[in-house]
C-alpha cells in the first residue's frame, strides 16, 4: 500500500533538513579547519619573528647556543590538564632543551647523591621552574651543582610550575607528604604571581584562568545531546575567536588597594608551611623574589627596553613588595628573605620583563643564596633518608 501523501512530504522535508544540517556542519568544520590552521601558520611566524621579546637579537642570551631551540618547544598551554586540588597540572614534554616527566615536574640536572643525602623541595612560579632557559640552568639544577661541588651532595626536586603561587605550592607540598614524601628543607621562591594575580583581578587569591576552569566546570554540568552539541561547538576555534571579538577580554589595571591582602594571605600561608614543617620535621625557607621594579640596579641595555609594559604594575610591585616585608617582620623566625637587593650592583642585563625572569647569571646568584642559606640547615640535620 503506497504511502500517504503527507506522510511522503514529512520524510523529503526531514531528509532535506538534515542534508542542509549535514552540509552546514561540513561548512563550518572546513571554515574551522582553514580558520586553525592559518592561526598555526601565524603562531609559526610570530615564533620566527625576530621581533619578539624570546627571540630578538638584543636579548642578553641571544649568544647562547642552546637559545634558539627554547622558544621553538610549545612551554605551556596545550600541555595541561585539569587538577583538581592545583587547577591544572602540566603533562609530559620532551625536547632537547626542556622536559617535564610523567609526573609533570621539569628535569633537574642531579649530581649523583648517595641515598641518604638530604632531599629539597623547591617551589615557585615559572621563574624557579625555569622559563625560556634549559633543564641544566634552572635555579634547582644550579643549586644542585653547587651543593655537590662544596660536598653536600642534595637530592634536588623541582616542583615549581609557571604561574603558581604560594596557595598551589602549598596544596603540591600537601600532596607529596600525604604520598609519604617530606623534605629536609623546602625552599619557597614567590611574589610576582601573587601581585600578578592581584593586579589582574584586583583582589588577592585568586590563580591564573581562573574564568576559564569555572567555566569549563559549568559546561560540564549540561548533561544529554544537546549539552554535548553546545559544548562541542563553542570548542571550535572559529566561535571562540567570534566570542572572542564581540566580548573581550577585559584590560587588567593595578589594584594597589589589593596588596595588603597579597601580603596578609602571603604571610598566613608561609605560617600554614611552617607549621606543617614542624608536624613533618622538615625546614621552610621562605624568598621574596626579586623583580626589576623592585630592585635598584643600574639598567642594562635590555632592561632599559622593557619599559612598563603593564601600567602601574611596577608600582604595584613595590608597594605589595614592601607590605609583604612588613607583614613577615612580625613574624620572628620564619626563614624569610626578600631578594629584591640582590642584583643591586649589578649593571650588566639580570632581567628580561619586570616579572622577574632571569638570564643565566641572574639565575646562578639566587641559587648561590639559597646554598648559602640551606647549607646550614642541612648540616644540623641528623643522617639518613627523609621521606
Amino acid at each position: 500500500m503506497p504511502a500517504a501523501p503527507w506522510l511522503r512530504k514529512t520524510g523529503q522535508v526531514l531528509r532535506d533538513g538534515w542534508v542542509i544540517v549535514g552540509v552546514a556542519l561540513a561548512i563550518l568544520l572546513t571554515a574551522d579547519g582553514l580558520y586553525s590552521a592559518q592561526a598555526a601558520f601565524r603562531l609559526s611566524r610570530h615564533r620566527n619573528d625576530q621581533s619578539a621579546p624570546w627571540l630578538s637579537p638584543r636579548h642578553p642570551q641571544a649568544h647562547e647556543s642552546w637559545w634558539k631551540d627554547v622558544p621553538a618547544v610549545v612551554i605551556f598551554g596545550s600541555n595541561i590538564r585539569y587538577d583538581p586540588y592545583r587547577g591544572f597540572w602540566p603533562t609530559p614534554l620532551s625536547s632537547p632543551v626542556i622536559n617535564v616527566d610523567s609526573a609533570g615536574l621539569r628535569r633537574t640536572a642531579l649530581p649523583a647523591a648517595p641515598a641518604d643525602a638530604p632531599q629539597l623541595f623547591f617551589f615557585g612560579g615559572s621563574v624557579m621552574w625555569g622559563w625560556i632557559v634549559p633543564d641544566s640552568l634552572t635555579i634547582p639544577s644550579l643549586a644542585a651543582g653547587m651543593f655537590a661541588a662544596e660536598g653536600h651532595p642534595v637530592r634536588a626536586l623541582n616542583l615549581g610550575q609557571p604561574t603558581f603561587q604560594i596557595t598551589q605550592e602549598a596544596a603540591t607540598l600537601l600532596l607529596k607528604l600525604r604520598g609519604g614524601s617530606s623534605p629536609a628543607v623546602a625552599v619557597f621562591l614567590d611574589g610576582v604571581n601573587e601581585i600578578q594575580s592581584a593586579y589582574e583581578n584586583g583582589q588577592a587569591g585568586h590563580i591564573y584562568n581562573e574564568q576559564l576552569f569555572a567555566r569549563r566546570f559549568a559546561d560540564g554540568r549540561q548533561t544529554g545531546f544537546f549539552g554535548n552539541l553546545v559544548r562541542a561547538g563553542e570548542n571550535l576555534a572559529i566561535v571562540q575567536r567570534l566570542a572572542l571579538l564581540k566580548s573581550p577580554a577585559p584590560t587588567a589595571r593595578p589594584h594597589p588597594e589589593a596588596c595588603a591582602g597579597v601580603a596578609k594571605q602571603y604571610a598566613r600561608m608561609t605560617r600554614a608551611i611552617a607549621a606543617l614543617g614542624r608536624e613533618f620535621g622538615f625546614t621552610p625557607l621562605f624568598l621574596w623574589q626579586p623583580m626589576l621594579p623592585t630592585s635598584h640596579k643600574k639598567m642594562g641595555p635590555f632592561e632599559q627596553a622593557v619599559g612598563d609594559p603593564e601600567p602601574g604594575f611596577a608600582d604595584m610591585a613595590r608597594r605589595c613588595t614592601a607590605m609583604a616585608d612588613s607583614a613577615m617582620a612580625a613574624q620572628p623566625g620564619a626563614n624569610y628573605i626578600d631578594l629584591a637587593g640582590l642584583f643591586d650592583s649589578e649593571t650588566s642585563d639580570i632581567f628580561w620583563d619586570e616579572h622577574g625572569h632571569l638570564v643565566e647569571s641572574g639565575n646562578r646568584a639566587v641559587a648561590r643564596r639559597i646554598v648559602d642559606l640551606v647549607t646550614p640547615m642541612i648540616a644540623r640535620r641528623p643522617d639518613g633518608p627523609h621521606e
